[in-house]
This record gives C-alpha cells, structure tokens and sequence, in this order.
C-alpha cells in the first residue's frame, strides 16, 4: 500500500496585508539610508544653477567659492576638461571626447550621414564658418 503524505499550502499573499521587513524602521525614522552613511574624507557637491531658465551666461565669477575655507574644487563647463576622474589616469575632458566619438561611430555604423564640428567659444563665428563651408561644398 503506498501512503500519500499532502503538504499544507503556504499561506498566499495576495489579498492580504503582508509586513515589510524595513516598514518599522522607515517609520520610526531609524532605518539608515546612503545618505546616512558617512566616510573619512568624504566631500559633498553642490550644483548651483542660473535662477534665469534659458538664459545665456557670458561669465561665471567662481573667484568667491574658490577662496571659500573648506571649499575643495569649483567646477565649471570651462573647466570640466582639466578634472581629474578620481581612481584613473584621464580627466573628463578624455571621456567626453570619447563620448562623442563613440556616438559619431555610432551613427556611422548605421549608415547615418553626421557631421562632427567644433565651433569653439565663439559660437556665432563658429556657425558663420560652419554656414560658408556647407555654401563651398554645394557649389
């Protein structure tokens, strides 16, 4: 004679109120996020944005916030080129030409026609130049 043995079935979730194993913590306010932990040497950044959406920025004055006691580094996009990535050799200037390389590869991989042009600060001069090559070119 062969004996069946049934298990129970474990209890089902659905439609019933399961506890969260991190619920008495986030409401008592003692649960630990990230942003709790702290490190020896640990710096934090503030972004600082222009109050004027779209407006066009002729110069950062930074000279304030360097001379500020505890202030590590001011970044600016002028500056972005020249700061190190922490841990390697390159700086973010590095990275992000690769980016753009990488995206113009990209597109040519697809058999998109693109173009990659560096106009300089002098934007306005840069898209006259721009503009009189692509003229030269269509004669």
């Amino acid at each position: 004679m062969r004996r069946v043995t049934t298990r129970p079935t474990p209890p089902s979730p659905i439609g019933e109120a399961v506890p969260r194993r991190d619920g008495v913590d986030k409401v008592t306010g003692s649960g630990r996020f990230t942003v709790d932990l702290g490190m020896p040497g640990l710096a934090h950044a503030k972004i600082v944005r222009s109050p004027y959406p779209h407006a066009r920025l002729v110069a950062i004055d930074t000279e304030a916030a360097r001379r500020h006691p505890g202030v590590i580094a001011v970044v600016t996009a002028d500056d972005l080129a020249d700061v190190p990535v922490p841990g390697h050799k390159y700086t973010f200037g590095v990275v992000k030409a690769a980016q753009a390389r990488g995206d113009l590869q990209v597109l040519g991989d697809r058999g998109r026609r693109a173009v990659r042009v560096h106009l300089g600060r002098d934007v306005r001069a840069g898209l006259a130049a721009l503009r009189k090559a692509v003229e030269q070119a269509l004669r």
